[in-house]
């Protein structure tokens, strides 16, 4: 058994039941909200919503193809100049010690 202490089980009724309520009332507060909305609306932005979703997925599946050489290599690192070089250097403007709004940042 996952439960070593007969406690942990006697405990669970009350978070299942206060999820239950708690999902039904969201439920209903969201189903009363979408009412009056329009579906074209709704499904222009789900579409937006999944189109950026599916660029991370692309994006993170070349990125690991790259990892395992799939592509090959397309010439030798000592001619590839900027692989791998810092491109912006924001210690300057950016410092959390000599600016004080990213210490909040932090």
């Amino acid at each position: 058994s996952d439960f070593k202490d007969p406690s942990y089980v006697s405990s669970l009724p009350i978070p299942i039941i206060t999820a239950l309520i708690l999902s039904r009332i969201v439920g209903c507060i969201f189903f009363q909200g979408t009412k009056k909305m329009r579906v074209e609306s709704f499904m222009r932005f789900c579409a937006i919503f999944l189109m950026f979703i599916a660029a991370g997925f692309f994006s993170q599946s070349m990125h690991k193809w790259q990892e395992l050489d799939l592509f090959g290599s397309w010439s030798p690192i000592s001619e590839r100049a900027w692989h791998n070089q810092r491109v912006f250097d924001a210690t300057d403007c950016c410092n959390d010690k000599t600016n004080r709004f990213f210490v909040l940042m932090r």
